[in-house]
C-alpha cells in the first residue's frame, strides 16, 4: 500500500489515535526538547484481559494471517506510541507464548529494545491477565515521564542538587486526557481529511505507521529464531 500510494500520489495514513492525546504530545515535546536529558530507557506495558470466548467468537481472531496476537491486536497502539516518543527502534529480542489462550498467535510477549538513539527499553504485553493496566515510561539523564490511561501520571526533572546516591527532582505539570472514548479516533480521522484538503502529509503517514508493524514483525522473527533481530531485516518484506 505504501509503495503504490507513493507512486500514484494518494494520501495514506495509519490510525494511531493515541498520538493525538494531549499527554502524548506533551511527552513528545519533553523528549525532543531535552527536558528529561538524554534518553536512557523507554518501556511500554500493556496488560489486558480477553477471554477464550472472545477468541472463539470469530475464526479470524488470533490467527497469523488475519489478526495476530496481543502485539498486533491489543498492544500495537502503545508500541507505536513508545517508538515514536523514543525516536525509533533499531533492534529487538523477543520471547512470546500462548500461555493461557487457545489460538494460533501469542497471548503474552516480552521484548527488549534497542532504540536508534542508543537508549534501551522493554515491551511487555498480555491479553490474559486480570487487574492489569497499560503505561509508558520514559527515563532520561535529567528526568522521567510516566503515562497511563488517564494521561501523564508522573513528570519529574532534576533540580541540579544531587548526592552520590540521590538526585533532587521537581514536578512538572501533569496532563490529564479527560475525553470520552472515540474522541481521539475522530481527531486522527479529521487530520486525515485536512491532510487531503490541504495537500499535506497526515499526522501518521503510511511509512510512519509501518514502523510499529516492523517492531512486531521483528519480534516475531526474534522469537522464532531465538536471537536478536534488527528492524532492517524485516523492512520492505
Amino acid at each position: 500500500m505504501i509503495s503504490v500510494c507513493e507512486a500514484e500520489g494518494v494520501t495514506l495514513a495509519g490510525v494511531f489515535q493515541k498520538r493525538t492525546h494531549e499527554s502524548t504530545q506533551r511527552a513528545k515535546r519533553a523528549v525532543d526538547d531535552g527536558e528529561i536529558g538524554e534518553l536512557l530507557l523507554g518501556d511500554a506495558h500493556v496488560k489486558w484481559f480477553r477471554s477464550q470466548v472472545y477468541y472463539d467468537s470469530g475464526g479470524w481472531r488470533g490467527t497469523r494471517d488475519m489478526d495476530g496476537g496481543v502485539m498486533l491486536n491489543q498492544a500495537i497502539l502503545d508500541i507505536d506510541r513508545l517508538q515514536w516518543l523514543a525516536g525509533g527502534v533499531a533492534a529487538v529480542q523477543a520471547s512470546t507464548g500462548r500461555l493461557a489462550r487457545d489460538m494460533e498467535c501469542e497471548d503474552t510477549a516480552a521484548i527488549t529494545l534497542e532504540f536508534e538513539n542508543g537508549a534501551l527499553g522493554t515491551i511487555s504485553a498480555t491479553a490474559a491477565t486480570k487487574g492489569g493496566t497499560d503505561r509508558i515510561e520514559l527515563n532520561g539523564t535529567e528526568g522521567s515521564i510516566s503515562l497511563g490511561p488517564e494521561g501523564i501520571r508522573e513528570f519529574a526533572v532534576g533540580t541540579g542538587e544531587q548526592s552520590p546516591y540521590s538526585a533532587e527532582t521537581e514536578s512538572r505539570e501533569l496532563v490529564t486526557d479527560d475525553e470520552e472514548w472515540g474522541v481521539a479516533h475522530a481527531a486522527i480521522v479529521a487530520d486525515f481529511v485536512e491532510a487531503i484538503e490541504a495537500d499535506r502529509e497526515p499526522m501518521v503517514p503510511g511509512s510512519a505507521a509501518r514502523e510499529a508493524v516492523d517492531v512486531i514483525l521483528a519480534a516475531y522473527e526474534s522469537a522464532e529464531r531465538g536471537e536478536r533481530v534488527t528492524l532492517d531485516e524485516v523492512r520492505d518484506t
